[in-house]
Protein backbone atom coordinates (compact mmCIF):
# COMPACT_ATOMS: atom_id res chain seq x y z
CA UNK A 1 0.00 0.00 0.00
CA UNK A 2 2.91 2.07 1.03
CA UNK A 3 4.44 1.80 -2.72
CA UNK A 4 1.01 2.57 -4.22
CA UNK A 5 0.70 5.93 -2.43
CA UNK A 6 4.18 7.03 -3.52
CA UNK A 7 4.40 6.09 -6.79
CA UNK A 8 1.09 8.04 -7.14
CA UNK A 9 2.49 10.90 -4.87
CA UNK A 10 5.88 10.70 -7.57
CA UNK A 11 3.13 10.91 -10.72
CA UNK A 12 1.25 13.66 -9.26
CA UNK A 13 4.49 15.80 -8.36
CA UNK A 14 6.00 14.72 -12.24
CA UNK A 15 2.41 16.37 -13.75
CA UNK A 16 2.44 19.05 -11.98
CA UNK A 17 6.21 19.80 -12.01
CA UNK A 18 5.85 19.54 -16.28
CA UNK A 19 2.83 21.35 -16.50
CA UNK A 20 4.27 24.51 -14.88
CA UNK A 21 7.12 24.45 -17.32
CA UNK A 22 4.90 25.17 -20.64
CA UNK A 23 5.45 29.23 -20.47
CA UNK A 24 3.97 30.28 -23.97
CA UNK A 25 6.50 32.41 -25.79
CA UNK A 26 6.64 34.68 -28.88
CA UNK A 27 7.75 33.44 -32.45
CA UNK A 28 10.68 35.67 -33.91
CA UNK A 29 11.63 35.21 -37.50
CA UNK A 30 13.39 37.05 -39.83
CA UNK A 31 11.22 37.72 -43.28
CA UNK A 32 11.92 39.71 -46.17
CA UNK A 33 8.89 41.72 -47.61
CA UNK A 34 8.09 44.01 -50.56
CA UNK A 35 6.00 46.85 -49.07
CA UNK A 36 3.82 48.43 -51.96
CA UNK A 37 4.20 51.99 -53.19
CA UNK A 38 0.42 53.12 -52.26
CA UNK A 39 -1.18 53.42 -48.28
CA UNK A 40 -3.85 50.59 -48.35
CA UNK A 41 -7.14 50.81 -45.92
CA UNK A 42 -6.94 48.92 -42.43
CA UNK A 43 -9.92 46.92 -41.87
CA UNK A 44 -11.07 48.59 -38.98
CA UNK A 45 -15.19 48.32 -37.17
CA UNK A 46 -17.60 50.86 -39.22
CA UNK A 47 -17.65 53.31 -36.72
CA UNK A 48 -14.26 54.21 -36.82
CA UNK A 49 -11.82 56.92 -39.11
CA UNK A 50 -10.27 55.12 -42.08
CA UNK A 51 -6.98 54.02 -40.58
CA UNK A 52 -3.51 53.79 -43.62
CA UNK A 53 -1.84 50.58 -43.43
CA UNK A 54 1.10 49.14 -45.18
CA UNK A 55 0.31 46.29 -47.37
CA UNK A 56 2.92 43.85 -47.33
CA UNK A 57 4.04 40.50 -49.28
CA UNK A 58 6.55 38.03 -48.05
CA UNK A 59 8.89 36.72 -50.23
CA UNK A 60 7.86 33.36 -49.94
CA UNK A 61 3.91 33.96 -50.28
CA UNK A 62 1.74 35.49 -53.13
CA UNK A 63 -0.99 36.55 -50.56
CA UNK A 64 -0.96 40.95 -49.76
CA UNK A 65 -1.66 41.77 -46.12
CA UNK A 66 -1.90 44.90 -44.40
CA UNK A 67 -0.13 45.86 -41.40
CA UNK A 68 -0.66 49.17 -39.19
CA UNK A 69 3.25 49.69 -39.65
CA UNK A 70 6.54 48.35 -39.06
CA UNK A 71 8.98 49.33 -36.45
CA UNK A 72 11.84 52.25 -36.84
CA UNK A 73 10.26 52.06 -40.67
CA UNK A 74 9.84 55.57 -42.41
CA UNK A 75 7.55 55.24 -45.09
CA UNK A 76 7.33 57.42 -48.00
CA UNK A 77 4.08 57.03 -50.30
CA UNK A 78 5.13 56.53 -54.29
CA UNK A 79 8.15 54.22 -53.61
CA UNK A 80 8.14 50.18 -53.28
CA UNK A 81 10.89 48.64 -50.70
CA UNK A 82 11.99 45.40 -50.03
CA UNK A 83 12.57 45.51 -46.52
CA UNK A 84 14.07 42.67 -44.24
CA UNK A 85 11.82 42.31 -40.92
CA UNK A 86 12.14 40.97 -37.65
CA UNK A 87 8.39 39.16 -37.75
CA UNK A 88 7.39 38.77 -34.09
CA UNK A 89 4.15 36.63 -33.62
CA UNK A 90 2.99 37.39 -30.04
CA UNK A 91 1.92 34.48 -27.56
CA UNK A 92 -0.14 36.46 -25.38
CA UNK A 93 -1.24 39.66 -27.50
CA UNK A 94 -2.88 42.74 -25.51
CA UNK A 95 -6.11 42.97 -26.79
CA UNK A 96 -6.00 47.14 -28.00
CA UNK A 97 -3.57 45.69 -30.63
CA UNK A 98 -4.78 45.37 -34.17
CA UNK A 99 -2.99 42.24 -35.29
CA UNK A 100 -1.25 39.34 -32.58
CA UNK A 101 1.61 40.18 -35.21
CA UNK A 102 4.47 42.75 -34.88
CA UNK A 103 7.52 43.77 -37.46
CA UNK A 104 10.65 45.83 -37.05
CA UNK A 105 12.97 46.66 -39.51
CA UNK A 106 16.19 45.62 -39.76
CA UNK A 107 17.24 46.30 -43.01
CA UNK A 108 16.23 48.62 -46.14
CA UNK A 109 17.24 45.94 -48.63
CA UNK A 110 15.59 48.59 -52.06
CA UNK A 111 13.75 51.54 -52.37
CA UNK A 112 12.30 52.06 -56.08
CA UNK A 113 9.97 55.06 -56.96
CA UNK A 114 6.96 53.94 -58.87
Amino acid sequence: MKKIFLLFLFLTLTLVITGCDREVRDVITEVEVTVQHKYADLAIPPDFEPIKGLKIKESNSQEWIVIPGISGFDYVENFEYRLKLEKTKLADPQMDLPSDTTYKLLEILSKEPK
